[in-house]
């Protein structure tokens, strides 16, 4: 009977655990793609469209505190290593407050694109994931993002560097599955220990010694 209600507490706790979210953050596009899997959207930004919001297929770019608008650009000219997408990227002249704001008309749980500015910096991401990452001057950039939980929403700040460009977006729901938290695996652990304590003291309590 303790074994069961020894094993019922074990996994009460594993219930018990708030559910976070977990992220992976990519900068290679190969790890990404591969951790992605397929069925990931791709735009290259080659439709030219200049406005404080841009639309997309499947989702939209905003850029907001700021007085510049998004714009087109040759990738040749922003980009000067040139190894991006297509012809064209989006840029914004960031003046200190700007933000770009990506809306999904769906869910998603993977987001990886092509980033470049005129000036190394850091960008800094909020929404459905959260963190920073180093951009180098004139040099592309490949930031990604899974989480094991979708989001529709995610907001880019260059921190009041100069103008910011993107290209080469893949968007979509990815096949990798969900990384437990440090809090869940030691819980399972726990568990796991009970288990095999209840069921090492049930042994020994049922031994019978006979003699001849």
């Amino acid at each position: 009977m303790k074994k069961y209600l020894l094993v019922g507490s074990a996994l009460a706790l594993l219930s018990a655990v708030p559910a976070q979210a977990a992220e992976i953050l990519f900068t290679d596009r190969t790890a990404f793609n591969a951790a992605a899997g397929a069925g990931l959207t791709f735009e290259s930004f080659e439709t030219a469209q200049t406005g404080a919001t841009v639309n997309y297929p499947g989702f939209s770019v905003t850029e907001s505190n700021g007085t510049n608008f998004i714009t087109h650009t040759s990738v040749n000219s922003f980009f000067t290593s040139a190894t991006s997408d297509g012809a064209n990227s989006i840029w914004f002249d960031d003046n200190g407050n700007s933000l770009a704001t990506f809306v999904f008309d769906a869910p998603i749980t993977a987001f990886g694109f092509d980033v470049a500015a005129a000036a190394a910096g850091t960008m800094t991401f909020s929404g459905g994931a959260s963190g920073s990452f180093a951009l180098g001057a004139d040099t592309p950039t490949f930031f990604g993002v899974i989480s094991d939980t979708a989001f529709t929403t995610l907001q880019f700040d260059m921190s009041g560097g100069p103008e910011v460009g993107f290209d080469a977006l893949s968007f979509g729901a990815a096949t990798v599955g969900a990384v437990p938290e440090p809090a869940t695996w030691a819980f399972m652990i726990f568990g796991f220990g009970a288990i095999g304590g209840a069921m090492r003291r049930h042994r020994k309590t049922n031994v019978k010694v006979s003699y001849a």
